[in-house]
């Protein structure tokens, strides 16, 4: 993770509700040359949604606390854990709703991969002495089954953009995008285990 802040801050906190380990964490306090960095957007070529099954596990070593690590390369069928109940975007071409950053987003569960495609053909040439590294912007949300959760197990309902907090009242769900015919359409219903 890379942040800037005002050279007077003098106190920084981290907040967050996931496991988080660190490496280092270090402060550069020199000032960045002139043209340091240049951001290129690269598009979307392809988004494909598909079922792909589930990674095997990692064992971290004993007594040594690590975060939960997988192995691509081994593919299990069974879910590990139970599904959510609820309603899922279909398989298939789900570049329209994650073009943009609005309330029609790809719905997707345990074991379902959205492989993805970018156009590198737009990229500048990568100056003598500079490298390339690539950001993948991701906004969207996360739900899963802890009890502790609201509307544990279930997709729905689901959060949108712009609401005042979630869960959201009764009242701001009647004004929430994804009730619209164009979300719908990316709906597929998924059958009770």
């Amino acid at each position: 993770m890379r942040a800037s802040f005002p050279l007077e801050t003098k106190r920084l906190r981290i907040w967050t509700n996931l496991a988080l380990y660190w490496d280092r964490i270090a402060v550069d306090l020199s000032a960045p040359p002139a043209d340091a960095s240049r951001l290129q957007a690269v598009p979307l070529n392809s988004a494909q949604l598909g079922f792909r099954g589930f990674s095997g596990f990692l064992r971290p070593k004993p007594g040594f606390p690590q975060p939960e690590r997988f192995d691509y390369q081994r593919v299990h069928y069974n879910a590990p854990w139970d599904p959510l109940e609820g309603t899922y975007t279909r398989y298939g071409d789900v570049r329209a709703p994650l073009g943009l950053q609005d309330s029609q987003f790809a719905v997707f569960g345990s074991g379902d991969e959205v492989m993805l495609e970018f156009d590198e053909q737009p990229l500048q040439k990568v100056p003598d002495g500079w490298k390339r590294d690539y950001l993948l912007y991701l906004n969207g949300y996360v739900k899963d089954g802890d009890r502790n959760t609201s509307n544990a197990g279930k997709v729905e309902p689901l959060p949108f953009a712009g609401m005042s907090h979630y869960p959201y009242s009764a009242a701001e769900a009647r004004t929430a995008p994804w009730h619209t015919a164009a979300y719908r359409g990316y709906a597929r219903v998924v059958p009770d285990p």
